[in-house]
């Protein structure tokens, strides 16, 4: 009695997998994973790759607008490049270094009054 009660959910189990019910849920199964491949993750790689350049472009613009009008400011000459290079690039800037750099500088022309001070200035215009 032991054996033939397992043999028959042996034969059962096995009457199951090769019945049309488990034949229709695996081929579900395997288009659903298709459908999700070709209109899911094929179209994002896609839009991901169209844009990331543009998006790396920008950033790429944005850094070097930001390290132009730092190395303005940061300047010792009208000429030079600053002194500060490093640390802007390494991002170890700090509020002292700011309050340094802004000395002896001035954001516009128009602030210019003093005939025997000017030459000593350096005019800050960031457009």
């Amino acid at each position: 009695m032991f054996k033939f009660y397992y043999t028959n959910k042996l034969e059962l189990l096995q009457d199951i997998i090769y019945s049309n019910i488990s034949i229709s849920i695996i081929s579900s199964i395997i288009a659903a994973v298709i459908f999700h491949y070709a209109f899911i993750t094929i179209p994002l790689k896609k839009r991901k790759n169209k844009l990331r350049p543009i998006v790396e472009t920008d950033m790429n613009l944005i850094y070097a607008q930001f390290n132009f009008a730092f190395d303005l400011i940061f300047r010792h000459s009208e000429n030079g490049a600053s002194y500060y290079q490093d640390e802007m690039r390494g991002g170890q800037l700090i509020k002292q270094n700011f309050h340094i750099a802004l000395q002896n500088k001035l954001l516009s022309g128009r602030y210019l009054e003093h005939k025997d001070i000017n030459p000593h200035l350096i005019i800050i215009e960031i457009d």
